[in-house]
């Protein structure tokens, strides 16, 4: 069975400022009864979870209950400022490229994904599952740049990465994130929007352009 969440990742444009599958057979008909314990739930309570406990307004619930990454205020601002870049979530280190990540400036050292994400993605079934996180641009990018980092328990004990999204793709990364979560686990996700700010940031991400529009959708499956 495969499990889907998908949020609309609302970055705007830059601003100068399945269920079970149906299959056929060789039966004309049959009946059976089962029970059945279908709750539709907000994605913190979900079998395939989304959840965040950060302070950020970029990251909220809507009002149907699905988490969304916001960058437009709502709807009250146009979207990500050219020139600059917005990190949600801890790195554990540099972004593919990166000399001077907003690490130490924002959180006054390196931390972990998996102890303060930007959201985390939790496995609350009873049998494990691979997580397949994949974010498809729907709008334009050229010069801009979008890098998740996702830690999960046994990478946050060594310190070390259990896999990176990076949009474009460059530098041996792609726009798919694979983890293995068993029953009652989660894996942190943080991210990086690098307009280009002047300084080297990580490959293209220093020719952002107002014509750009990073908004996209992640979508999140579970096999």
């Amino acid at each position: 069975m495969v499990k889907r969440r998908k949020f609309v990742i609302g970055l705007g444009a830059l601003v100068a400022g399945s269920g079970a599958a149906l299959g056929t057979g060789a039966y004309t008909s049959a009946s059976l009864e089962r029970d059945s314990n279908i709750d539709v739930v907000n994605d913190a309570s979900g079998v395939l979870a989304l959840v965040s406990d950060t302070d950020s307004d970029v990251i909220r619930e809507t009002s149907g209950g699905q988490l969304a990454i916001d960058f437009t205020a709502g709807g009250n601002a146009g979207g990500v400022n050219v020139d600059s870049r917005y990190q949600v979530g801890q790195f554990s280190h540099f972004p593919p490229g990166e000399v001077d990540a907003l690490q130490d400036e924002t959180f006054g050292g390196w931390g972990d994904p998996y102890d303060d994400a930007a959201f985390f993605v939790q496995n609350n079934d009873t049998v494990p599952h691979d997580v397949t996180l994949t974010y498809t641009v729907e709008g334009t990018i050229s010069g801009s740049q979008i890098y998740f980092q996702l830690q999960d328990a046994d990478d946050d004990a060594s310190n070390d990465v259990t896999d990176e999204i990076l949009i474009p793709n460059v530098a041996g990364r792609d726009n798919t994130a694979l983890v293995t979560l068993d029953p009652g686990e989660k894996v942190g996700v943080s991210f990086q929007v690098d307009t280009g700010d002047g300084d080297p940031g990580f490959g293209a991400g220093t020719d952002g352009s107002t014509s750009e529009d990073l908004s996209g959708r992640l979508t999140i499956s579970s096999n």
